[in-house]
């Protein structure tokens, strides 16, 4: 059972797959773009429910099976035509971008992205931007048709057998009240009870008021269209008011941010109630139409949506400086490919019936030319996909011998370190109590490049970030020397200890900044240090978190931001822990002060391995304030022992 076509329900959706692609394609201009997704959600509930309950009035049965069917085939076909894809697309990239893609792809099919995402910590972006990850939206509506599906299945099976007082749309939409009230309530608790509200987005049980809300709206107005009607121009002026606020909200909020799910969520989701009504109002106005190029894209929405994120990953991946400009199109061409094969035949109504007939036959033979071609894309990248999936990639990214040979290659540098402190400008450093700054001592720098007391002093600090109290489970911060000032450009997990690591970390006289981004790797390490160096911003103290989300290019990228450091600062770079490539590369970062004698190591990888406990289940990210305390004790505790060594020179 089909509705008829809705003028001006393409916009609605054209509006929210715009708000979408900034969010993801540029992130900082619409960083609530994302709420888009909800649109789509409260759209979905109207169109699902109205088609449901319309054919349940027509033929006295919900035919429930049949409408999961036809959910399926306009969902799955384009997913998997898309999936194949980008699975032969990221042949362009290293192998270890390639890591848990069966996972990935499995959770795809099966229609459980959002909580594969949940349980693994995938959406953290630990290794670097997951290409299915957009996926979860599709999961929970596929998730919601099964128990929406088969409530309105039930209740109509009641009804036809049992004689009820109250009318069947009456209790249907009693339903969707109390389910809208229980989804919002369970996630107004779980966001109240954790630090991280991305699991709460993701869930289903707590995500599901969207889809319910247009479900209502679905019962009341979505039958027969019977709503009493806004005076057009009311209708009008509150249709294009709705867009506008879209794109407002869309400028207001963040993903990772509480306020999102407490109340962004409603509020987008109630918004576009009032913008469904106000062109169901708008569908016998004369003056009312189908926006031409918003109703092309509106149509496309789904296709669109599938391959923009995949394609930006691994074009941005392998190395494409405008990846978000190249990316869209190639994105519209598959997306076009997608339309024209899995979606209906659609074309203008023509004048006359021989018109139509000939408009129809062309577009036919159109679609069917197009479908020849698809054909042969989907068993060519089938055909590469088949790699991706099978070749198990690579453990690690990092050339690791290039140190290796480095370290025979340059033992006379280290013949010189005796020489090198006895010319060296002593650099003033902070001490514990004092409030003015004091030299280092000859004795003292001589000891901090003395590299094996420099690996113990690491070990001992990786021992003694872990202050514990001894009473209750709760880390005693450690303070660095007073008047420093320290510039942290980190990845995802320092994003996740950012605010403890400005309380710990900020002393009187002293400066702190944090600059960290989810899945930024050392490729971006050169550029922001010459962008804080020009703004006179980068502090004496550099601190470099940037070696969890390994690339094949970090070995160069390292030796590129070690040459953008200006003279006279100290680096501390923080070792990675997680899947086990990045063993490989925490030993690469510990073996950086014998290249670079102004670095201290930070070692993350040491301190947490013991206490896995206190991580999110990810095994990478942290779980709480006690592994946060930890990592800004480490830092504080090397900034103290980088203190003891001369600056770059």
């Amino acid at each position: 059972m089909k509705l008829p076509h809705i003028r001006g329900i393409h916009s609605i959706k054209a509006v929210a797959l715009i708000l979408i692609l900034i969010n993801g394609l540029f992130t900082d201009l619409l960083p609530g773009g994302f709420l888009g997704i909800d649109v789509f959600f409260v759209i979905s509930g109207f169109l699902v429910t109205a088609i449901l309950f319309r054919g349940y009035r027509k033929n006295n049965t919900i035919g429930f099976t049949q409408f999961l069917a036809r959910r399926i085939k306009r969902l799955l076909p384009p997913a998997a035509f898309m999936a194949v894809f980008a699975l032969a697309l990221m042949l362009l990239v290293s192998p270890g971008f390639r890591a848990g893609i069966r996972e990935q792809t499995a959770a795809v099919f099966g229609w459980v992205t959002n909580y594969y995402e949940i349980f693994t910590g995938a959406y953290r972006g630990q290794l670097t931007d997951q290409i299915f990850f957009h996926t979860w939206p599709l999961s929970i509506l596929i998730q919601y048709s099964l128990i929406w599906g088969a409530i309105l299945g039930i209740v109509c099976l009641v009804y036809s057998r049992v004689r009820v007082k109250i009318s069947e749309p009456a209790l249907l939409f009693l339903i969707c009240v109390g389910l809208i009230i229980f989804s919002y309530a369970r996630m107004l608790f779980q966001v109240s009870e954790t630090s991280d509200p991305v699991p709460v987005w993701l869930a289903m049980s707590t995500h599901l008021y969207p889809l319910m809300i247009g479900s209502a709206l679905g019962l009341i107005s979505g039958v027969n269209f019977k709503l009493k009607p806004m005076p057009a121009p009311i209708a009008f002026a509150l249709f294009l008011l709705t867009l506008v606020l879209f794109a407002v909200m869309a400028g207001s909020f963040a993903f990772s941010e509480k306020e999102s799910v407490s109340y962004g969520i409603l509020l987008i989701s109630l918004l576009t109630v009032v913008s469904l009504y106000s062109v169901l109002s708008l569908q016998h106005s004369q003056f009312f139409g189908d926006i031409k190029l918003l109703n092309v894209i509106g149509a496309r929405a789904y296709h669109i949506y599938l391959f923009y994120w995949p394609v930006y990953c691994i074009l941005k991946q392998a190395g494409f400086i405008y990846a978000a400009a190249v990316s869209l199109p190639l994105t519209v061409l598959m997306a076009e490919i997608s339309f024209r094969t899995f979606e209906p035949v659609h074309h203008q109504k023509p004048a006359g019936a021989d018109e139509q007939v000939k408009t129809g036959r062309f577009a036919r033979a159109r679609t069917r030319k197009i479908a020849r071609f698809a054909v042969v894309i989907f068993c060519v990248c089938a055909f590469f996909s088949f790699f991706t999936l099978t070749v198990e990639p690579e453990k690690t990214v990092i050339d690791y011998e290039y140190y290796k040979k480095q370290m025979q290659i340059s033992t006379s540098k280290m013949s010189q370190i005796g020489d090198i402190t006895g010319a060296l400008y002593i650099n003033p450093v902070a001490m514990h109590g004092l409030e003015k700054m004091l030299p280092a001592s000859p004795t003292e720098i001589e000891n901090a490049l003395d590299l094996e007391k420099d690996r113990e002093l690491t070990r001992e600090n990786a021992l003694l970030a872990v202050n514990w109290n001894g009473v209750d489970p709760v880390m005693i911060p450690i303070t660095p020397p007073e008047g420093v000032s320290v510039t942290i450009i980190g990845d995802s997990v320092t994003l996740g200890a950012e605010d403890i690591l400005y309380q710990t970390l900020t002393t009187e006289g002293g400066t702190v900044l944090v600059d960290a981004e989810v899945s930024r790797n050392m490729g971006s390490g050169a550029q922001l240090i010459s962008e804080y160096e020009t703004k006179g911003e980068l502090g004496e103290y550099v601190v470099l978190a940037l070696f969890t989300n390994v690339q094949y290019f970090t070995e160069t990228a390292t030796n590129d931001t070690y040459a953008a450091i200006p003279p006279g600062h100290r680096v501390i770079a923080v070792t990675p822990f997680g899947l086990g490539y990045m063993e490989d590369c925490a030993e690469m970062v510990r073996d950086l002060p014998y290249w670079y004698e102004f670095t201290t190591v930070a070692d993350w990888n040491l301190a947490i391995r013991d206490h896995r406990d206190l991580l999110a289940r990810d095994n990478m990210h942290m779980g709480g304030d006690q592994a946060r305390q930890i990592y800004a004790n480490l830092i504080s505790l090397a900034i103290e022992q980088s203190s003891m060594k001369p600056a770059k020179q």
